[in-house]
Parts: structure tokens; sequence; C-alpha cells
């Protein structure tokens, strides 16, 4: 992305602020030789380029470049992971323990970006000759992402201490906070975001990535379900969740595309679409890249000439699709079925290896071996037909409008049952009309024993749907439209199931073994032990 580029000078930003700390004869002498938060915010560019290097601190691999865009949704019913070691290992198969891991980084990098907002905001309250709008929205951009960076470290540790100014380190022997007063800072800081931040349609092209009130009112909606759930279970967030969906259902600005698939071969291109995706991380291939569609990419051979198979965009294939996954779509579990209508599945499924040609071989009717299917979403994208194996430039999607319209319809039966409003209804039918239409990269249609689906065979009539019914057919839903999106361990985990869910998969996949390992405590991760060595007032997690 074009923005991507000025998180260069953002690092370097947000880098020289810390600069003050350290105490020299040099710098004494010359206190103007360096920037500093008296002197560096002087103006909207200023102020601009330490945004943007927070921007670039979470998109860092310990963070959405690798461990909470990679790591959560394996482990779960519709993934797991073929190795059985490095980072990724521990998580995906239920070993974490307080020390394995990237578990310290992750922690490390997050408290980073905290206290990286902590110091803007401040800079920026106190110093920055800006205009006050101007002031307020970069204000709201910072305190967006520390809502943010809180509501993951929530969902991943439950209760953490909470900072929220520059707190020198020797105050920092701190408890944690409870569970609720987290989640009541994340609310407070994503309000403040959602009210002075722009729609989507108020920002020029050149701003995205940047956060939109749009933005923010998708993540509030994620909170909010969150809260409702396990383990706050606040039944009144319901209500909430459901308001902030449908003020951005009711924009009408956001829709989805005719396709499933355009989405994804959007990353791929690189074309932000804001209609159907709402926010997105930006990277550009090389060192301020990620890895996605690699670790997490459709299996490749050698080339037809011998060539590496890096130079035919293809991936490791660590993360495969379960067979659980593949029978959500319908597949019986014994092949691949090209006349299966959910159009999802033959795009998230991968059930064939690239070949050197950058075109797929599929196996259309042979019965496929469960260690070749990859659960993927993410095509490598390429630069004059050179693709970039470990550092892609794909940005990652946090929130799309798909998920919008399935939180409301939950939070709509939730708290109506069958009573829920005819808009809950009908964005499951949006989202179902949509899978069962199209198919494959080209856009062509579902072809079913030869013959082109008619929508009109389908029912889409869900206003019959008894709570309980339209309540399972929501989450399986969930499953089939998100899978591989980071958003499968975290819906498991708030509806209180993740557990048996995993367990009760022990003997039925004929591959992994992750299902052997969860234990009911695994609904958290452990606080990394080196914190607590520095920290003795963090207590443990049950279980580690």
């Amino acid at each position: 992305m074009k923005t991507m580029k000025r998180f260069i000078y953002g690092i370097m930003a947000i880098w020289m602020l810390a600069l003050p700390s350290c105490q020299s004869d040099l710098l004494e002498e010359n206190p103007k030789s360096f920037l500093t938060p008296e002197n560096f915010y002087q103006s909207s560019s200023d102020a601009f380029a330490g945004l943007m290097g927070i921007y670039a601190l979470i998109s860092d691999k310990t963070l959405y470049g690798s461990y909470l865009s990679q790591e959560s949704y394996l482990g779960t019913d519709i993934a797991y992971y073929r190795k059985n070691s490095g980072g990724l290992h521990y998580y995906a198969n239920h070993l974490m323990t307080n020390t394995s891991g990237n578990l310290q980084t992750t922690w490390q990098q997050a408290y980073k970006t905290i206290y990286a907002c902590n110091l803007y905001i401040e800079s920026i309250t106190e110093k920055a000759p800006i205009a006050e709008d101007e002031k307020n929205r970069f204000i709201a951009e910072a305190t967006f992402i520390r809502g943010l960076v809180y509501f993951e470290l929530a969902r991943i540790y439950g209760g953490i201490p909470l900072i929220t100014s520059i707190t020198p380190v020797s105050e920092l022997q701190i408890p944690r906070n409870t569970l609720e007063e987290v989640y009541k800072q994340v609310e407070t800081d994503l309000l403040f975001a959602k009210q002075h931040l722009p729609w989507i349609t108020e920002m020029s092209d050149g701003d995205h990535p940047r956060a939109s009130k749009n933005a923010v009112l998708g993540i509030l909606t994620r909170v909010y379900i969150t809260m409702a759930g396990n383990p706050l279970n606040d039944q009144s967030k319901w209500a909430a969740a459901s308001a902030t969906a449908k003020e951005l259902i009711d924009l009408g600005y956001h829709n989805l595309h005719d396709n499933y698939n355009q989405v994804w071969l959007n990353v791929k291109d690189d074309v932000y679409d804001l209609h159907e995706s709402i926010w997105e991380i930006g990277y550009t291939a090389g060192d301020l890249g990620n890895n996605l569609g690699t670790f997490n990419g459709i299996p490749s051979s050698k080339g037809p000439n011998g060539e590496e198979s890096k130079t035919v965009g293809g991936g490791y294939s660590f993360v495969k699709s379960t067979l659980t996954m593949r029978k959500y779509y319908g597949e019986d579990g014994n092949g691949y079925d090209k006349n299966l209508p959910d159009s999802r599945y033959h795009w998230n499924c991968v059930a064939y290896k690239l070949d050197g040609t950058n075109k797929p071989t599929l196996k259309d009717g042979e019965i496929v071996e469960q260690s070749e299917w990859a659960l993927t979403k993410f095509r490598k994208n390429s630069s004059n037909g050179a693709y970039h194996y470990n550092k892609n430039g794909l940005n990652w999607v946090v929130l799309r409008y798909a998920d919008i319209l399935l939180m409301y319809a939950e939070a709509e039966n939730e708290l109506n049952g069958a009573g829920r409003s005819a808009e809950a209804n009908q964005a499951l039918t949006t989202i179902r009309q949509r899978a069962l239409r199209t198919i494959n990269e080209d856009g062509s249609f579902v072809q079913a024993n030869d013959q082109p689906i008619e929508e009109a065979n389908y029912n889409y009539d869900y206003s019959t749907m008894d709570q309980e019914t339209f309540r399972q057919f929501i989450r399986d839903e969930r499953a089939r439209e998100l899978a591989g999106e980071g958003v499968r361990r975290w819906d498991l985990v708030r509806w209180g199931i993740l557990y048996e869910t995993v367990k009760s998969l022990d003997g039925v996949e004929p591959k992994g073994y992750c299902w052997k390992n969860i234990q009911p405590y695994h609904v958290l991760f452990p606080i990394p032990q080196q914190e607590i060595d520095l920290n003795p007032m963090l207590k443990q997690n049950t279980g580690y």
C-alpha cells in the first residue's frame, strides 16, 4: 500500500521519541540535535509520521503480521498445523507453556505498542501546534489502536495490566486488572475513536489503510459479541452489538462482491476495495512484508523445467483443512467434490498443488489424502512475474462486511430468538446467496451435474427457524464464510465450546494431534514467565 512506505519514517519517529530516556553529557550539551516529544510534533506531517510508526508496530509479525493472524484458527475444528516444531506448533497443538512459543514477543510487542500510543497521545495533546479537529483525529487513531491491542490481549490472556499513561519502568510493579476493567477501557477507547474519526467516504484514497469510523463500528461490534459471551457473559452487550452492526449496515455504503473469490483476488492484486473489506493492515513485499500465503499457502512443487517452488507462487502448506471443515460445506470426506455448490469450499479448502505453471491441477473425483488439503484464502501476489516467497505484500483483512452481517444476525437471534428482525434473516440470506452462486478464481458459475445451479432451487427463508436452530446455523456459517480469517478460536471461546468441540474430534480426525492435547484451561494462554519474573504481582493463569 502507498501508506506503508511512510511507516519507515514513522518507525524512526517512534524510536527517536524514546531517546530522552538516555542520559549523557553529549545529549545535555546539544539538546536540539535530536527529536523529542517536546520539539518533534510541530506540524501535521510530523504527527502523521509518528502515527505511521504506531501502525507499523501492530503490523509486526508478533502481532498481525503472523501471530494474531495465522494462529487464531489453528487447533480448532476447522484447521490443524501439520508441523511438530516451530513457534506456531505450540499454539496450534495446544502445547503452550509459560516459556514456549512466541508468547514473550507477542506480549512485549503489544505493550510496546501501548506505550507508543500513550506517549503519542500525551505528546500530541499537550504540545503539538495542530488544529483541534485534526489533532483529535490523530489522537483518536492512536486511541483506537490502543483499544484494539488491549482487546487482543484480553482474548489471549484474560485480565492484564492496564497502562494508559507514560509510566516509568520503576512503577510497573502492578497487578492484573480484572477482565471487566480491561473491556471497559477497550470500550472507552473505541467510543472516543468513533467520535473523532472520519467515515470512509470522508477519507481520501491515500488515507488507507488508516482507521475510519466504519472500522471502529465493526471492531466495537466484535468487542460487544465477545463481552456477551464467555467468560464475561454480559447479556446486555447483545443489544450493543446489534446496534453498532446495524448502524454500519444502515449506512448503505458497504456490500458484498458478487463473487466470494473477488475479496481474495483483490488482496492478491493489492486492490483495497472498502465496500466489503472494511479495514486492512497494509504490507509491501520485502522486509516490510509478511508470510501470508506461505505457511498457510497452497502446496507447490518444482516447476516444469525444474524451477524452485518459490517461483511458482506456492507455499509450504503447513495449515491443513480438517475433515470437519469440509463437512461443514457438505463434502463427505472421501474426496474432492467438484459438484458441491458452496463456492467457498472450492476456494478455502484446497485439494490441489501448484504444478509449476501457476495453474491448479484439480483431483476431480479422486480420493485426496488428508495431508494434501490446505486451508487457505491467500494466493501469493507477484511483481513482474516474480513471487516473493516469505515476504509478501498481502494485506491482512482485519474486518469485512460479511462478518458484520453475521454478527448482526447472531446478536438479533440472541436478543429476540425467532422474533429476530427481518433484516437479521436477510443478512444471512445475503451471505448464503453469494456462497451458492459462484466458484473458481475466474468467477465462473457453479456447475452441478454439468448444469448451472439455479438460485430458485434453494430456500433462503430463515424466518421460520427457531432460536437454537438459527444459532447453530450461524455458528456453522461463520466457519464456512470466515475460515482462515483468524476468528474461529475466539468464536469457540466466546460460545463456551472450545474444549468440547476440539476434544470431540479425537479419533474422528484422521490427521493432526491437537485434539488429544487440548485441556479446558486452554481457553487462555499462559502469561510469559519472564513477565512474571519482572513483575511478581502478575499471577499466572490456571493450569500453567
